[in-house]
């Protein structure tokens, strides 16, 4: 299937997946780290690849997944106290790479399949980079550590770690085709069978301020310099082991964000984080070892474990601090008279739409017992958003 240029604005057709797309990864993803899930980030991505698919078979036109991709990672920062920013890189990777292969390859299902196996593969290699960001190179070397210890007890002493690297990513990659393929079908049986066509004033979509100021903080954003020099100097005073200096520059610094950003520091009161601290604290301990792989001493092996946890904790901290400055309506304003103004329209319609698509979509059960199915009922709700003359009048408004 060769992509055609969409003749209207293609920011206002994208609105609607976008919406549905951020709804799914707020219900399936709440309920897979609810159950605690093992993959659930893969299994996001399962399901974005196919909803991904789908759209291209409704709407083939260039430049469509990578915009619906860039809103619903966008849509992850509507709420202060669930800014993630991982996940958004995560959500628009794998839509400019889906938008790459179906530009190379076509919107067929060859360049569906070669662009969910890259997507697939970018969640796995998202996970690995994110890793290193958050804890530095001793996890890798904790992870060989570990890998090393398994084999012994296995008895595969001479096992090549490069086979993992074989291995896994080949399961990726077949989990990214089958999820084309799911996609690809259900965008076919989405035309056949359309839904009744929706009616009343709760199914539409009503612009949301985007960049509302919250009531418990005032975005300066003057202070985005003083979170990275704060981050930067304590990476560097912790790496040229001033640790004593490098730890009462980080009490400071977390006594400061604790009282301006308490409520968009929330993610350290899940019990999940500090469960992977304390996990990596212990890894650290048993398995830590220098690069040249002889082992150190205890009290070695607990400094190093401290600090993997003070530059996660640090990187989550700024971040989320850093993201917080950006609701602004400085930001706001400055965007709004760029050539993003488009988005922000699609954006704040898009965050307007959330809640009554949550109230819309299946149970997440019913989304692992059939996919199709499911991702067949989403391609068809989107549709018939995307049909609502609120979107084109909205739109019309603005202009």
């Amino acid at each position: 299937m060769k992509l055609k240029h969409y003749d209207g604005n293609i920011w206002v057709l994208a609105t609607a997946p976008a919406t549905l797309w951020a709804a799914i990864e707020i219900v399936l993803g709440s309920f897979l780290h609810n159950l605690r899930i093992p993959f659930a980030g893969s299994i996001l991505t399962f399901f974005s690849i196919g909803l991904m698919s789908g759209l291209l078979q409704i709407w083939p036109y260039k430049g469509l997944l990578w915009r619906v991709g860039l809103i619903t990672a966008l849509l992850k920062s509507v709420s202060p106290s669930h800014i993630i920013l991982c996940p958004m890189i995560g959500i628009l990777s794998e839509s400019v790479l889906m938008e790459i292969s179906v530009r190379v390859l076509g919107g067929g299902f060859t360049g569906l399949a070669a662009g969910g196996m890259l997507a697939m593969n970018a969640s796995l290699l998202h996970k690995i980079l994110n890793l290193l960001i958050l804890y530095g190179w001793n996890i890798a070397v904790i992870l060989l550590n570990i890998f090393r210890w398994l084999t012994r007890q296995t008895g595969w002493e001479n096992a090549d770690p490069a086979l993992v690297l074989i291995i896994v990513p080949s399961l990726y990659a077949a989990g990214g085709t089958i999820a084309a393929w799911i996609g690809f079908r259900a965008g076919k049986s989405a035309l056949k069978v359309p839904l009744e066509p929706l009616h009343g004033k709760s199914q539409t979509l009503t612009p949301s301020e985007y960049f509302e100021i919250p009531q418990t903080l005032r975005p300066i954003p003057g202070l985005i310099a003083i979170h990275l020099v704060s981050f930067i100097s304590i990476l560097i005073l912790l790496g040229i082991n001033k640790l004593i200096f490098g730890w009462i520059l980080t009490i400071v610094y977390f006594i400061f964000t604790g009282i301006r950003y308490k409520e968009y520091l929330k993610r350290f009161k899940k019990p999940a984080l500090w469960l992977q601290f304390i996990a990596i604290l212990a890894m650290a301990l048993i398995f830590g070892t220098n690069l040249t792989g002889s082992i150190t001493d205890l009290g070695d092996n607990l400094v190093a474990g401290i600090n993997m946890i003070i530059r996660a904790a640090l990187l989550i901290t700024s971040l989320s601090c850093i993201m917080a400055e950006l609701h602004s309506p400085v930001v706001r304003i400055l965007l709004d008279r760029s050539r993003m103004k488009h988005l922000i329209h699609a954006l704040e319609l898009a965050a307007g739409g959330i809640p009554w698509i949550l109230s819309q979509l299946p149970h997440p059960s019913q989304a692992f017992r059939h996919p199709r199915k499911t991702l067949t009922l989403v391609l068809q709700l989107s549709y018939h958003l995307n049909n609502e003359k609120t979107l084109t009048e909205i739109e019309a408004d603005k202009n």
